[in-house]
């Protein structure tokens, strides 16, 4: 099963709980945080800043190549999913989490179950951008890009980087400030689409609670760090694409590229 889930986020984390426990949360009141994640009973991810995202969540199936091998960080905990659904909320509110649940459509779901959930980060969120400003002249956005791909064609969501940082570029920050211009003319070589991408990888893979192993620490008050099991891929990732309907895609690049889309 597969299935994507845009998650609106103004939060520094967001919330992984099943629909069981949902009330309970709400009626805490913030107060048992760590609590929660000791019993298996919610998952909490800190992030760098508050930017919304698109979650997949792929239950007892294998993730894809790209989905494997693409992503910069992974957090691995065990959750009991008794009632069969998932709520995924940007931060950990109780008043934010009450007003999804009153909406069906905030729950995903997800077969009963014991599970140990697999949490992966990619290079095209709030969290790459912040930890690849920290792996120097290597994690330039389009010199990386550029090293690693000559010839190819810019996906969509690192030319929406790219246009608001034009010097994660270097030698052609020119062409990123003349963005329409250069498109036109041919200097910069744009991939149509698609404009939704997965920001984040759900994984929750069936296993006991009790004979779980490989897994990450969560912090004394519950929540895992934006760079638990932070890694620096050696070969630029391209992205995953998301069948979502929102787009990822800054509205200006989006419109020089796709006018009509």
């Amino acid at each position: 099963m597969r299935y994507d889930h845009y998650v609106e986020n103004d939060s520094g984390a967001y919330s992984i709980l099943p629909s069981w426990i949902v009330q309970k949360v709400i009626d805490d009141e913030r107060e048992n945080d760590a609590r929660f994640v000791k019993k298996h009973q919610a998952l909490l991810q800190s992030l760098v800043g508050d930017d919304s995202f698109i979650a997949r969540v792929v239950v007892d199936e294998p993730l894809t190549e790209a989905e494997r091998e693409e992503w910069i960080s992974r957090v691995r905990w065990p959750l009991v999913v008794k009632c069969g659904k998932l709520l995924i909320s940007g931060g950990f509110d109780p008043d934010t989490i009450s007003d999804l649940a009153e909406e069906e459509a905030s729950f995903i779901e997800v077969p009963p179950g014991e599970y140990v959930v697999e949490v992966l980060t990619y290079l095209n969120t709030m969290n790459g951008r912040v930890h690849r400003g920290q792996w120097g002249p290597d994690g330039l956005l389009g010199a990386w890009f550029r090293r690693d791909w000559p010839g190819r064609k810019f996906p969509t969501w690192v030319a929406s980087e790219l246009f608001w940082s034009p010097e994660e570029d270097p030698g052609h920050e020119a062409e990123w400030n003349d963005f329409a211009g250069s498109v036109r003319a041919g200097k910069l070589q744009i991939e149509s689409g698609p404009m939704s991408w997965v920001g984040v990888v759900v994984h929750l893979i069936p296993g006991s609670v009790k004979t779980a192993t490989d897994l990450s620490r969560p912090d004394e008050d519950g929540f895992f760090a934006a760079d638990a099991g932070l890694r620096r891929l050696e070969r630029f990732p391209l992205g995953i694409p998301s069948d979502s309907d929102v787009s990822m895609v800054s509205s200006e690049v989006q419109n020089v590229i796709a006018p009509d889309s």
